[in-house]
């Protein structure tokens, strides 16, 4: 089935694109039962192409809806209609510069690895699911995935957010994975020198290529950063401007929490294990 504005999906009627990624398309719509606008996200075609699968996302749909913070995004609905699986949203509008997280995702192995630009999500039939920069070594190579290969993506997250660069700036896709597989980021406080000690050294943890050597969870990360804040460790670098800190600090917090979220209910696998997706 093709999905075009104007068309209707269950209850809620297309009204533009919006946007548009690996993971999806989103469009503006209108909820017809409740008379708002919403963001509505059309999965690409065999997302779910299984039962398991489609229960598994489900259920996740089902904990992000659960959440209740105000950086990050409500979910209202998972709906399937004529082989077209969809997510509905909050429809984001800040005013106010609050920081929102708009997408959640969750390492999941497939066959076997492809490649795409860089700043695009590599995910179809015959790829590992993943936004490129931020994959880590063992998705690359296609082996077990498990919680911990999240750690990797928030320690490049982290590493953006505290430098302002990416762990591995290469500009292709074949030079990004072989960094990522073989290279040494280089350290954060030889990029901005105002990074402290102890954040840059929770930040390379999460980015040890071996999965045994990052942090096993997103809440032994949270207890770190949360020590460096109680015991008066400067984690944004003092030079950047007071309302940039703010989101910065905020933004630290709402990964965290998402991450553990997701961590929490779906367990870690033991190394070697088969991944649950």
């Amino acid at each position: 089935m093709a999905v075009t504005p104007g068309q209707t999906l269950s209850h809620y009627r297309l009204v533009e694109k919006i946007g548009e990624g690996g993971m999806g398309v989103v469009y503006r719509a209108h909820d017809t039962r409740l008379e708002r606008d919403v963001a509505l996200k059309v999965l690409p075609t065999g997302t779910l192409a299984d039962e398991a699968a489609r229960k598994r996302f489900r259920n996740e749909a089902l904990t992000l809806s659960k959440l209740d913070h105000p950086n990050i995004e409500t979910v209202h609905d998972f709906d399937t209609q004529e082989g077209v699986d969809f997510l509905v949203m909050q429809l984001v509008v800040t005013p106010d510069g609050r920081l929102k997280i708009l997408d959640f995702g969750l390492a999941k192995l497939l066959p076997r690895v492809g490649e795409k630009s860089q700043i695009e999500t590599v995910t179809n039939s015959d790829a590992v699911s993943g936004t490129l920069p931020y994959m880590a070594p063992e998705q690359l190579r296609g082996e077990t995935v498990d919680a911990r290969t999240d750690i990797f993506a928030l320690g490049a997250v982290l590493y953006e957010m505290g430098t302002g660069k990416r762990p591995f700036p290469e500009d292709s896709s074949p030079r990004l994975i072989d960094a990522i597989l073989h290279q040494t980021p280089v350290t954060p406080r030889a990029v901005k020198a105002s990074v402290s000690p102890e954040l840059e050294r929770v930040i390379l943890k999460c980015l040890e290529k071996d999965p045994t050597l990052r942090y096993q969870s997103a809440t032994e990360v949270g207890v770190d950063l949360r020590r460096l804040n109680a015991t008066g460790e400067v984690v944004i670098p003092a030079s950047t401007p007071p309302r940039s800190r703010r989101w910065l600090h905020v933004a630290i917090g709402v990964v965290i929490l998402a991450i553990a979220t997701f961590i929490a209910y779906r367990p870690l696998n033991p190394p070697g294990a088969p991944s649950s997706g």
